[in-house]
């Protein structure tokens, strides 16, 4: 019986607090991957060279030096490509699966208080055999 009286203040707090407290949750878990991954930083420094190693250009103009200095540099910023990009990627892989996995969440969420009632309904009617 007192179950019943129950009832009313839970479906409240089902539809108003917890709702609010999951959507919050979930954007906190996406912002935290998106900081904890440097998505930003990683892609603004996309083709910098890898831990800023490399030649300092000198001021007389000489072929192989110049050569050497272009190679160099040319190298650490395709290794820093190489090592940045799968990172982002493998951040932006777990973003959106944090996104699909709080959609899946959030339905569940939403019919969870009906399946509910519904398992509850089908107990009394194998109890009961109404």
């Amino acid at each position: 019986m007192y179950i019943l009286l129950f009832l009313p203040y839970y479906i409240r707090w089902h539809y108003t607090r917890a709702w609010q407290d999951f959507f919050q949750n979930w954007k906190t878990f996406v912002s935290f991957l998106y900081s904890f991954f440097s998505i930003r930083a990683l892609l603004s420094t996309l083709f910098a060279p890898w831990r800023r190693l490399g030649e300092e250009r000198v001021n007389n103009f000489d072929p192989e030096s110049f050569l050497g200095f272009v190679i160099v540099n040319g190298l650490m910023r395709l290794l820093g490509f190489v090592i940045r990009l799968p990172v982002v990627l493998f951040g932006l892989f777990f973003i959106f699966s944090v996104f699909l996995l709080g959609v899946f969440l959030s339905a569940m969420w939403l019919i969870f208080p009906v399946a509910l009632l519904f398992v509850f309904s089908l107990s009394l009617k194998g109890l009961f055999g109404i």
